[in-house]
């Protein structure tokens, strides 16, 4: 939390945790009708489980207290399911604004939640606001940088694919 404030310990985790339930089912809203969502590429389910999976993990980490550093330990298993995730979208053929959008889109439910619980004032709840919007804008990016390294391996391993089908075999 910022300097100067009266509350030294966010909030975020405990409200996560509180409404949990509620926050996937909105994140699911959310995502279901986001125009980045691909049910040519992803079923139903399959978004649902990957979503519970991210959102358990986050409340998991953001309970260890540390909201601001990505790199922590506590952030680890968080860092390896976006990065399986960043991975599977982009050999899927998911863009690269589509896979962020898969964390991104968190913002809503929590924000929403957030203005339920925080009844400290205005101030504290734009405090809490912007250590979630930071948070999963890291997570977000961290996503979108995992996801052009991923495609840029598919990219390598098609020409290579491609090479070794024009090279002509000498008998």
């Amino acid at each position: 939390m910022a300097k100067g404030s009266k509350h030294t310990k966010s909030r975020i985790p405990e409200v996560l945790r509180k409404h949990e339930k509620d926050v996937l089912k909105e994140w699911m809203k959310e995502q279901m009708a986001a125009p980045t969502f691909r049910s040519d590429l992803m079923k139903e389910q399959e978004l649902y489980d990957q979503s519970a999976e991210f959102l358990d993990l986050f409340v998991d980490a953001a309970q260890r207290g540390n909201l601001t550093d990505i790199q922590a330990p506590e952030w680890t298993k968080v860092r390896e399911m976006l990065a399986e995730l960043s991975r599977s979208r982009a050999e899927t053929g998911f863009t690269s604004s589509d896979t962020a959008t898969f964390v991104l889109s968190l913002k809503k439910p929590i924000f929403n939640h957030l203005g339920l619980e925080v009844v400290e004032g205005p101030d504290v709840f734009v405090e809490e606001v912007w250590v979630a919007t930071a948070l999963l804008d890291k997570l977000g990016l961290y996503t979108a940088e995992i996801y052009q390294k991923s495609r840029e391996a598919v990219i390598v391993r098609q020409q290579q694919e491609i090479l070794e089908l024009s090279t002509p075999v000498v008998k």
